[in-house]
């Protein structure tokens, strides 16, 4: 079996457990869905800091990951109708915002603007996407439909895998 075809199996083999594990969690409840974005949200951040620092920048990957974490679940909140939480969240995360600041004043790092820069990119790139994708599955009505995102996943990934097929 030639090297492109080892390939390709790896990948659809992948894929289809992965596949199970997302469409799993998308249908089974929005709790499940949440836990599945928070997942993916946390092991984004810790990857995007990890390169972070290959390329010599120094995030602060503690309050990175707590603003990224609380952003996430302000607006899975919101989405699930959960005052409570957001009381204490938008407090938390009023806190956060400033606290990276006065953070990176007691580091002693050659540039201070890169580690703000670094950890702010974090949570914009990261998390605010993966935090507004909680939107998706209430689009067009007040109660949770897991149809329309099974719709967008589907999406992506017929456009991922014909990408693949096409190039190789």
């Amino acid at each position: 079996m030639s090297e492109k075809m080892k390939n390709l199996m790896v990948r659809t083999l992948s894929g289809a457990v992965l596949a199970v594990v997302v469409l799993g969690a998308v249908i089974w409840s929005q709790w499940s869905f949440g836990a599945l974005l928070l997942a993916m949200l946390v092991a984004g951040m810790l990857e995007f800091y990890g390169l972070a620092e290959k390329q010599g920048n120094a995030p602060q990957k503690i309050v990175g990951m707590a603003a990224g974490i609380v952003l996430f679940a302000l607006n899975f909140a919101f989405v699930s109708d959960d005052i409570e939480i957001l009381g204490c969240g938008m407090a938390f995360m009023l806190l956060l915002i400033p606290a990276m600041f006065i953070c990176e004043l007691y580091r002693k790092q050659q540039n201070p603007a890169s580690g703000i820069g670094t950890t702010l990119m974090g949570v914009c790139y990261i998390a605010l996407p993966l935090s507004l994708m909680c939107y998706i599955p209430i689009i067009g009505s007040e109660v949770w439909t897991p149809w329309v995102m099974i719709f967008y996943i589907f999406i992506i990934w017929a456009n991922d895998v014909f990408a693949y097929l096409v190039g190789m």
